[in-house]
Formats: structure tokens, C-alpha cells, sequence
């Protein structure tokens, strides 16, 4: 409870903040209400009302109770809906060259027919192997690694393949996530709809976040596989698809052994979730920036993400609520509003925090890795700061500054109106971004005249319209760009450039 008590208290400070940030960008207070931060929020506010004011009426009490025909149907449409609310989300991701969108519902169409293939293979398993789940641990772990993930991992894998091979879609490192996430999503609604039925709805939060999330990241690690092959490579090598699979059948594994006998900690399969909840985050934000289509212009909201994800799955669980009152009552509808409200509430916020938090860097590949500090698996993974790019801003030096030796340096050249372009990564630093002034500004040989790096002052978040904010500048050595207008910061050190001093911008 304390721990789902932090993270709401988190996500309203972030909140705050968002809110605060879309008041200052919103030209009217009309503007402000009709933006999608206000409008989220508020369809989220009346579902949660209308749910919960029907709960509390008992309105429809067991209209459907006894009436077992009518669970398989409502258990389909719960579990279609977790399904849309992921494709909604990582369909947004697809930010430089949109998939059409048949072919995306093709993957998911295969998805949910091939999940059929795993009864006649896992017949032939059980049948013809010694593969058993006996309550023996050494048992139970190769059940779980071959007979359950090899088999799952594979199915999941063969739309994704098709589409890879047999079309031109995936053409674009990112693709390969989305397809292959498609292709899980397809998985796990056939596999979601079986457990909401057997569980008359209550399953609604593992089934929507740890097992529809984790279908997703176990075939999301052939997928980034065979795509970072691709980028570094320009070549597909076979024999990294049998490697991959198998990483992928241990990782599912891993994730039901814990959960196929009452007397093993279940609770460590929520720490592997929590684990690789954060491997998924890089790996999607990764595949987006070495993006060869990559488009200045394409500005990752992070608001937008938040709260979509939110909203989609505040409506989705307060829908749920009300089949729940159709269907068993009263009674059942407060308790799965109350105990399935707060037991969602931990795992979505994380989830819409961390999965929220994309730095779009062209070109910065970061190596996966999971927090060496285990307390920071508890947390969100948090985004940088304010995004500039796409900003037209003016530089100067203060009226009442008095300039030390290295800003006289470029002085001269100031005020400069310009544009600031996009974010740039100097060392592990993710908050600088590329400065483009309208004017070149000769500095010599050894710089760059049309490229610096800003960033705002640990005492300013943001930029206004009507007011200056304090701006650190650095000049770019010309060895780190030698064709500055492909110019990205990515990985270079610190010594790849020249502080300038304090500037307002």
C-alpha cells in the first residue's frame, strides 16, 4: 500500500508539472481545456465517476447473472481492449514513417491464429518428451524454458517473420518492435479472453500489465536482435534468430516458474517484470533513434504518451466495472472497484511514467542494462528535462553582466536569433540540444560556425515567450563535426567542445 501510495504521489507531482507546462504553451484558457493533457484527464475523471456512481446505485445489478453465455463475450471484449490500449501506445512510437495500419492488424490477426499451433505442439511435447510438471524444481524449470516459452516464443515469432520476409514494411528499426509487439498483442488477447473467463473478469490487472507487457518484451528481444543486426551489420546473419529465441524462451520461462507452484516467492517474478520493464523502455527508445528516416520536425510528447496510456486504461478498467456489476452483482462490481483499483494502480502508474519517458537522440544507441541499484527497479524511469527543440530563441548576454575572458570570446556575435533543432547527448548528459543561429558565427578553424549546444541553467526548466532564461553555451570542436549539418552529439566527450559561459536566451 505504501508503495502504491509513492507512486500516485509521484505521478500528481508530475502531473503538476505537466499542467503548469501546458498553461504556459496554451494561448487562451478555451485552448488550454481543449488540450489533450485536459481533455485525458477529464474523460478518465468521468469514467471513474460513471463507474463508480452505477456501482454505488446498483444499477443493473446482475442483469446478466446466470446467463453463462454472457462471460466468453465479455471476457473478449475486455481483453481486445488491453490489446488496442498497447497498439494505441506503441503505435505513437512510430513517429518518422507511420505503418499502414491493415498490415498492422495483419500481425495481429496471425498473432491471435497462430496462438492456436501451441495445443497440437505442446501435445506433441508432453507426448514425446520427457518435459513434465511434476512439482520437481529441475522439472518444472525445463517445462517452463522448452515446453511453455520455446513453444509460445516461437508461435508469437512466425507472424512477425512472415511480415519480415514476405512484405516490405518493416523497414525501419523501430518496425521490428511494432510488428513484433502486434504479434504478442495478437497472443495474448487469445490467451487474456481464457484467463478473464476462468477468473469471471478479476484477473483484469495481471492480465492487462505484467502478462500482456511481458508477451510483448520477450518477443521484443528477437525483435531488437535481428533489428540491431540489421543497423550494424546491413545483414540479417541466420544463426542469431535460433540464439535469439532461445533468450527469449529462458526469459519467458524464468517469468512462469516462479508462478506455476503455490510454494515458490511469486514475488520474484514481479522483480524480473520490474527488470525488464525497464529493458523494454531502452529498447524501444534505442530502435527510435538510429531511426535512418529520422525527421527533425518529429518531437516525441512525452505528455501525450502519459496520458494516453492512463486515460485508455482508466476507461478499459472502469468498463470492466461495469461488466463485473452486470454479471455478478453489487456486491462484486464495489469489490473489484475498490481492491482492482488499487492493485491496478501501482503497476499503471509505473508503467505510464517509465514507458512515457523517451529522449529522442538521432543516432544514440545505449547499451541495454537494468539499474544496478535494486531500489531504482521500485521507481519510474524518469524522463530529462524540458524539451527546447523545435524553438526559435534568441541568445544575448545580460545587460548587467560583466563577461569573463572565454565568453568575450563570442561576445561579438551576440544577440543571434536562431532555432534549436533537436536534443544532443554529451557524455551520459541527455539535456543539451543543437543551436542553429540564422547567421553563421565565425570562431576560426577550430569550430563550428553553425552548430553550438545549449542548455538551460539548473535554476530555469523551461524557455517563455516573454521573458529570458538562463542558457549554458558550448562551442563544438570542428573534428566532432566535420559535416555539420549531420551534426549529432551522440557519445562525444566533453572535450569535444568549447565552454562559452552563460548566455540568456
Amino acid at each position: 500500500m505504501v508503495y502504491q501510495l509513492m507512486l500516485v504521489i509521484l505521478l500528481l507531482v508530475q502531473m503538476g508539472d505537466d499542467l503548469r507546462a501546458t498553461r504556459r504553451e496554451a494561448r487562451s484558457r478555451m485552448a488550454f481545456l481543449r488540450t489533450p493533457l485536459v481533455t485525458s484527464l477529464l474523460w478518465s475523471a468521468v469514467a471513474v465517476f460513471v463507474a463508480a456512481a452505477l456501482v454505488r446505485t446498483g444499477i443493473g445489478s446482475a442483469l446478466l447473472f446466470g446467463r453463462p453465455w454472457a462471460l466468453l463475450p465479455a471476457a473478449a471484449l475486455v481483453s481486445l481492449g488491453i490489446s488496442f490500449c498497447w497498439y494505441r501506445y506503441i503505435e505513437r512510437l512510430d513517429m518518422f514513417e507511420r505503418e499502414r495500419r491493415r498490415y498492422l492488424l495483419l500481425a495481429f490477426v496471425l498473432g491471435c491464429g497462430c496462438t492456436l499451433l501451441v495445443f497440437p505442439i505442446g501435445g506433441w511435447v508432453r507426448a514425446y518428451t520427457p518435459l513434465v510438471l511434476d512439482g520437481n524444481h529441475w522439472n518444472d524449470w525445463w517445462y517452463s524454458v522448452l515446453a511453455i516459452g520455446l513453444v509460445e516464443e516461437t508461435v508469437k515469432l512466425l507472424p512477425y517473420l512472415v511480415l519480415l520476409f514476405a512484405t516490405r514494411q518493416v523497414d525501419e528499426p523501430f518496425d521490428h518492435l511494432l510488428y513484433g509487439s502486434m504479434s504478442a498483442l495478437g497472443f495474448a488477447f487469445m490467451e487474456n479472453t481464457l484467463y478473464l473467463r476462468d477468473s469471471h473478469l478479476m484477473a483484469f490487472s495481471g492480465r492487462a500489465f505484467t502478462a500482456s507487457v511481458s508477451h510483448m518484451f520477450d518477443t521484443s528481444i528477437i525483435c531488437y536482435g535481428i533489428a540491431i543486426d540489421l543497423h550494424k551489420q546491413g545483414r540479417l546473419r541466420a544463426w542469431r534468430i535460433p540464439l535469439l529465441l532461445g533468450l527469449a524462451a529462458l526469459a519467458h520461462g524464468f517469468y512462469d516458474y516462479w508462478l506455476l507452484s503455490p510454494h515458490r516467492p511469486a514475488l520474484l517474478t514481479f522483480f524480473f517484470f520490474l527488470g525488464t520493464m525497464h529493458l523494454w523502455a531502452q529498447m524501444k527508445n534505442n530502435l527510435v533513434n538510429i531511426s535512418p528516416k529520422h525527421a527533425l520536425g518529429a518531437i516525441v510528447r512525452n505528455r501525450a504518451l502519459r496520458y494516453g496510456i492512463l486515460t485508455s486504461f482508466v476507461i478499459l478498467f472502469a468498463f470492466t466495472v461495469v461488466l463485473v456489476l452486470l454479471l455478478r452483482g453489487q456486491v462484486a462490481g464495489e469489490s473489484f472497484l475498490l481492491d482492482g483499483g488499487w492493485q491496478m494502480a501501482g503497476t499503471l502508474l509505473l508503467l505510464t511514467m517509465t514507458f512515457s519517458a523517451m529522449e529522442v537522440v538521432r543516432g544514440r544507441l545505449r547499451p541495454l542494462r537494468v539499474p544496478t541499484d535494486f531500489r531504482r527497479w521500485f521507481l519510474p524511469r524518469l524522463e530529462s528535462g524540458a524539451e527546447l527543440a523545435g524553438q526559435r530563441v534568441e541568445l544575448k548576454l545580460g545587460q548587467h553582466h560583466d563577461p569573463q575572458a572565454l565568453e568575450r570570446y563570442i561576445e561579438g556575435h551576440l544577440p543571434v536569433v536562431g532555432r534549436i533543432i533537436e536534443r544532443a547527448a554529451l557524455g551520459d548528459d541527455t539535456d543539451w540540444f543543437v543551436f542553429v543561429p540564422e547567421r553563421t558565427i565565425p570562431l576560426g578553424e577550430k569550430y563550428v560556425p553553425d552548430r553550438f549546444l545549449v542548455q538551460l541553467h539548473a535554476d530555469h526548466d523551461h524557455l517563455r515567450e516573454d521573458r529570458y532564461a538562463l542558457l549554458l553555451l558550448r562551442a563544438i570542436r570542428a573534428p566532432h563535426a566535420p559535416n555539420s549539418a549531420a551534426f549529432t552529439a551522440d557519445g562525444v566527450s566533453r572535450q569535444g567542445f568549447r565552454v562559452m559561459g552563460r548566455a540568456i536566451g
